[in-house]
């Protein structure tokens, strides 16, 4: 069946993955698109990003920018809504207010993470959802990560009970899951070095880290090792301990990275010495029915390597790490080790089995022995660019959009769970200025 394609509209871009979820050309969406917000640096850097993705030679794109720029954009957004669909990414202090208005004006939101930045968001979220449910709309969290390869292959070998065993609880100090990521600050986007605005620098305008990058986090926690599992927050959820640490940006820093001459006075008390000491990371410590989890999330101005995750999962028959390799390879690599010896020849086999079972899902994954552990390398063919992950996460939006499929019963639970886990850690954080235990 034939669907009209949609009329996307844009809010207020704040963030420059709103350019990246139109990345590529789709029938399914209409070329015409609705930008509202006010005149100023973000929507210019939004203009750029689609103007080049327009005039590039491979695979442009062909997008028609209607944009309707003034003071009181938002109202005028709400007034007139030439379009069924809206993307809404940055003002994350902003953002929830904005998706509850499309969803009552039955408008289909996909948003940027994160929903929330503060544990108080939480009931809202939760009162936009039964909204979106009786209104039959469509509201996505842009989750681009369960699109990368590694963390599906990772999905897949935990689901093998004859491989990995049974998820262990573990205990406070050997979590059976930890999750880390580190981002760059300064890194290029679509060619170009990645200007950051004033405001994802203030932690009640864009949220810490944890509550920023470390909800990828949360999320993969659930998606990778309980698939089509239900969490509530208020039941299953034990915030145990938590800590951030600092970030000193002198102002030469902070000029290269916002292309500000001075700091803002919204942020001075953060400002100790003439230097900014931003948030930079978080972690946090907490069970799900039972089972003991570490997220770590943070942010270092230069990465040379580029951003990296890593993951490891304790199982009864096996350990599982998602690692790097180490410069100049840097490549992600998925490290299998039986946690008895005696066994190390049957997983062998197993996974060779298993791997020729799996060449269409995961083409050309090769295996190594390596200390006594197993290395599992996905092929460069599969480990797409990040940045073409969003076009993956809007190609769903769409299906859902113009079938009217509702998301799995477990997606807006767990949603939910996932919000409380970062804003929850945020909250208990601000109590303890300490890294991560080792």
């Amino acid at each position: 069946m034939l669907h009209p394609p949609v009329r996307m509209m844009l809010l207020d871009p704040g963030h420059f993955h709103a350019a990246l979820l139109l990345n590529y050309h789709r029938d399914a969406i209409h070329p015409r698109l609705f930008c509202y917000a006010p005149v100023g640096p973000d929507l210019l850097d939004w203009m750029q990003h689609l103007t080049r993705f327009n005039t590039r030679s491979l695979h442009p794109t062909r997008w028609q920018l209607d944009v309707r720029a003034s003071d009181s954009f938002e109202d005028r957004f709400f007034r007139e809504l030439p379009g069924r669909a809206a993307i809404l990414a940055g003002r994350n202090h902003r953002k929830l207010s904005r998706m509850r208005r499309c969803v009552e004006s039955a408008v289909h939101v996909i948003a940027d993470k994160p929903w929330a930045i503060a544990p108080e968001q939480l009931p809202e979220i939760e009162a936009m959802l039964h909204e979106a449910r009786l209104r039959e709309m469509q509201v996505f969290d842009a989750m681009t990560e369960r699109w990368a390869a590694p963390n599906q292959l990772l999905r897949t070998l935990l689901a093998d009970r004859t491989l990995f065993g049974m998820l262990q609880p573990g205990t406070v100090d050997l979590p059976a899951i930890r999750l880390a990521s580190m981002h760059a600050l300064h890194k290029y986007v679509a060619g170009r070095p990645q200007i950051r605005p004033v405001s994802f620098f203030h932690p009640d305008e864009h949220g810490e880290p944890l509550a920023d990058v470390g909800t990828h986090l949360a999320d993969l926690a659930m998606w990778i090792a309980f698939p089509d599992q239900t969490f509530h927050f208020r039941s299953d959820l034990t915030i145990l301990r938590a800590g951030r640490d600092r970030l000193p940006l002198r102002l030469p820093q902070w000029q290269r990275l916002t292309g500000f001459s001075q700091y803002p006075n919204e942020l001075a008390d953060w400002i100790i010495s003439d230097v900014l000491h931003w948030p930079s990371r978080n972690w946090v410590d907490f069970t799900l029915k039972g089972h003991h989890i570490r997220i770590d999330a943070g942010w270092e101005e230069h990465l040379p390597n580029g951003d990296w995750t890593t993951a490891e999962f304790r199982g009864s028959r096996c350990w599982i790490a998602l690692k790097n390799d180490p410069p100049p390879i840097s490549s992600p690599v998925v490290i299998l080790s039986p946690n008895d010896p005696a066994e190390f020849e049957t997983i062998r086999a197993l996974l060779v089995d298993r791997l020729s079972d799996w060449d269409d899902r995961y083409p050309n994954l090769s295996l190594k022995i390596q200390d006594n552990r197993f290395e599992i390398r996905i092929s460069e063919s599969q480990l797409v660019p990040h940045e073409q992950l969003f076009g993956r996460v809007m190609a769903q939006f769409l299906q859902h959009v113009q079938t009217n499929k509702p998301l799995p019963a477990w997606e807006y639970p767990n949603l939910l769970t996932k919000y409380a886990i970062t804003t929850q850690g945020v909250a208990r954080s601000r109590e303890s200025e300490s890294p991560p235990p080792e």
